[in-house]
C-alpha cells in the first residue's frame, strides 16, 4: 500500500515567560481554566508556583503553534480546549486532537523547548494519517 501521507502544515510559537511570572495565582488559574482541558489542568494542579506559570507558558506556546499550523489561529474547530498535550515517559510532548479536530485525519509532531525566559513550539501536521 503507498503511503499517500504529506505535511499538511507547520507552526512555531515564541512566548516570554516573564508574562506569566508576573501574573498573581487568580489571574494564572483564569488563564489555565480557559486554555488547559481537563487532565492538562490536573497536572497543572499538581506542580509548584514558578513551574505552574512555566507549564502554561508551554502548554500556549505548543496549542498556539499547533493552530497555526492549521492556518486559523484560535478560532473555529481550532480551540484551546481541542488540542491536548500530554508528555510520554521519556518526556516528550504527545498532541491529542479532540473533538472537531480528531476528524481531521492529521497528526501532529510537537517540540516544545524551554530556554530561560522563553519557551519556543514547533508544530507539524501531517495529512493522511490513518490511526
Amino acid at each position: 500500500m503507498l503511503n499517500t501521507s504529506m505535511i499538511y502544515g507547520h507552526g512555531i510559537d515564541l512566548v516570554h515567560v516573564v508574562r506569566f511570572l508576573e501574573m498573581d495565582d487568580r489571574r494564572l488559574d483564569k488563564i489555565a481554566n480557559r486554555i488547559l482541558t481537563e487532565i492538562e489542568y490536573e497536572t497543572f494542579n499538581t506542580i509548584e508556583f514558578f513551574a505552574k506559570r512555566t507549564y502554561v507558558a508551554k502548554i500556549w506556546a505548543a496549542k498556539e503553534a499547533i493552530s497555526k499550523a492549521f492556518n486559523t489561529g484560535i478560532r473555529g474547530d481550532t480551540v484551546w480546549k481541542n488540542m491536548q498535550i500530554q508528555n510520554d515517559q521519556l518526556g516528550r510532548p504527545n498532541v491529542i486532537l479532540l473533538n472537531e479536530l480528531d476528524t481531521k485525519n492529521v497528526i501532529c509532531y510537537l517540540s516544545i523547548s524551554h530556554d530561560g525566559d522563553y519557551v519556543m513550539a514547533s508544530a507539524i501536521l501531517e495529512h493522511g494519517y490513518v490511526h
